[in-house]
């Protein structure tokens, strides 16, 4: 079970550092904090 969250915080970790390289703006729906 703790291999599999390692995994998947290792795809977001992945997947954020893409979006940060690319410069890749967030949707509005995503930014809203309610």
């Amino acid at each position: 079970m703790l291999g599999e969250l390692m995994a998947v915080v290792g795809m977001f970790n992945q997947t954020n550092r893409l979006a940060n390289g690319y410069q890749i703006e967030v949707d509005e729906q995503y930014l809203k904090t309610e």
